[in-house]
């Protein structure tokens, strides 16, 4: 499975972003997108039933798109936006599966800007991994990457290097 993913990979630069072959980036398998949804909306009710259970309302905005990327609900992920945005989040992975939730609903305008905005919260799990490839293989996200957007990721600093310029 591992060199099959790589072989991918290799696949999808040396096609220069156009090969046909795009991972899922959820957890959901097989579920359509209404399926999701409805798990999402089963799930916000355990939690929406549990009095104070959460401190403010940026813990609760980040357990909701915690919730829509763990069901795979990109309907439901855009539904948390819209109703008060991003909030503060503390990784990039809820913004990059919002991102193309909006992008998903014809919205890639608001994706980008989003991604544009946050990017610098992406960081990598290991020393080879230079940026977030999920900008790449995930099919919401992937049409919004140009040449020249894909550059401007590679230059703009991430993850240690965003925190150390904080200093």
């Amino acid at each position: 499975m591992f060199a099959s993913g790589i072989d991918h990979l290799i696949e999808l630069a040396r096609s220069g972003g156009t090969s046909p072959y795009l991972w899922g980036s959820s957890n959901a398998g097989a579920l359509d997108e209404d399926a999701r949804a409805a798990q999402f909306d089963a799930g916000l009710a355990k939690l929406t039933a549990k009095k104070n259970a959460f401190k403010n309302e940026q813990e609760r905005r980040q357990a909701l798109l915690g919730l829509a990327g763990t069901y795979g609900s990109h309907r439901s992920a855009v539904r948390v936006y819209d109703d008060g945005g991003i909030g503060n989040p503390l990784t990039f992975d809820p913004i990059a599966f919002t991102a193309s939730g909006l992008a998903r609903a014809g919205r890639p305008k608001e994706a980008w800007q989003l991604v544009e905005s946050w990017v610098r919260l992406w960081w990598p799990v290991d020393v080879a991994q230079m940026c977030p490839v999920v900008l790449l293989i995930d099919e919401g996200l992937r049409p919004l990457m140009t040449a020249e957007r894909c550059a401007w990721v590679l230059s703009t600093p991430r993850g240690p290097a965003a925190a150390s310029k904080k200093k």
